[in-house]
């Protein structure tokens, strides 16, 4: 079926082939670099759907990634109807993307990870995940259910958004990792949850493979569309910390979602 954003009118892009080959330096419309509180950012990893094929994701920052695991593999090449983002790649409960080693690692500073999937019709699937069982070290986003987007850093923390079941949406998790009510959660440009991140782990380096769609401890059940997965990271004090970071944030979530064409 054809997704869109629920309320836009998308214009439908010429779009790329899901080669690795072709994958570009930036999303037309969305740069990769983002700058908040007077500080410049680039992905510590960085995958847009149209870099996949059957065998790997070539990403546009970080490591490659490679087909693992068993089962249906990905479905590439799935259009998105958008310029920005225009292929997405369908995870169907089977095979997965992922990383060599584990030589890239999440760690101490602030993050922001920035993604654009469709929620699933039912079921649960991960969207990306460094770490080995849930309340281990490490990080995962990805669903609790059809209408739940769910983040989980650390060894303890996590925090649920609500989204549209089945649906193409935009998610950005900003983490102020010394702020204790330094992490929220936007869809589609607008704030839908907040949480204390403090309780984290100091660094979230598991020692555990990136991996895109679901892993071997989480399973996956149910499939869904990832269309980009990128994560920034720069060492605390990236972020202004209080009300003002509720302000930037919400500038850069609507601004990134206005792009989104």
């Amino acid at each position: 079926m054809t997704w869109q954003l629920p309320w836009r009118n998308p214009l439908v892009g010429a779009g790329w082939a899901a080669s690795p080959a072709l994958i570009p330096a930036a999303a037309a419309g969305l740069p990769d670099n983002v700058t908040i509180n007077g500080q410049t950012a680039s992905p510590v990893f960085s995958y847009y759907g149209q870099g996949a094929d059957a065998s790997a994701w070539a990403a546009s920052a970080g490591p490659n990634l490679a087909i693992a695991s068993t089962g249906t593999a990905p479905t590439t090449g799935k259009s998105t109807g958008l310029t920005s983002v225009p292929t997405a790649v369908g995870i169907n409960a089977g095979k997965v993307y992922q990383a060599a080693s584990a030589a890239l690692q999440l760690t101490t500073g602030d993050i922001l990870l920035r993604i654009v999937a469709r929620s699933p019709a039912a079921g649960a699937p991960t969207i990306a995940a460094q770490r080995a069982a849930y309340g281990t070290n490490g990080w995962l986003a990805g669903f609790n259910s059809p209408t739940q987007f769910v983040v989980t850093i650390g060894t303890a923390p996590n925090l649920v958004s609500t989204c549209v079941a089945d649906t193409l949406q935009m998610f950005h998790v900003f983490i102020d990792r010394d702020d204790t009510s330094g992490w929220q959660q936007y869809v589609n440009g607008t704030l839908k949850s907040t949480g204390n991140p403090t309780a984290a782990s100091a660094s979230l380096a598991g020692g555990q493979l990136l991996t895109i769609g679901a892993t071997s401890v989480f399973g996956s059940v149910g499939t869904n569309d990832i269309a980009l997965v990128q994560a920034y990271e720069l060492p605390s004090g990236w972020f202004a910390g209080g009300a003002t970071n509720g302000t930037q944030w919400a500038a850069q979530a609507a601004a990134d979602f206005a792009l989104l064409v």
